[in-house]
């Protein structure tokens, strides 16, 4: 297989030791160390296991730790990672006030 930085190309599938990792954590966070049905490849693994880990403040280093495929592998998932998260962070957010904030804020504005 010739090496290529398209991302399709490392779709692959999960191997045994990124399973193992992921187990890790997952007792770690007292959670089922089943695989989700939605992590179907190892990218999908990877930045599950990335938003675990803050969410439940596990305090693992995932990016040196995560058992990846190769060199290029690593530096496309965290690429794509960090990507990912400005996207979100860039991204407008609505929230609705409740009649009791909404009146709140007025009588402030005031």
């Amino acid at each position: 297989m010739e090496k290529s930085n398209d991302i399709k190309t490392l779709k692959e599938s999960i191997s045994i030791e990124q399973e193992k990792y992921y187990a890790k954590l997952r007792k770690q966070a007292k959670l089922p160390q089943k695989l989700l049905k939605t992590i179907d490849e190892p990218y999908k693994l990877f930045e599950y296991i990335m938003n675990l880990n803050m969410e439940k403040n596990l305090n693992e280093s995932v990016i040196d730790n995560f058992p990846f495929n190769s060199e290029e592998q690593k530096k496309i998932f965290i690429d794509r990672y960090n990507y990912n998260q400005q996207r979100k962070n860039s991204e407008i957010k609505t929230y609705y006030l409740s009649k009791e904030e909404l009146e709140k804020y007025l009588v402030e504005k005031k």
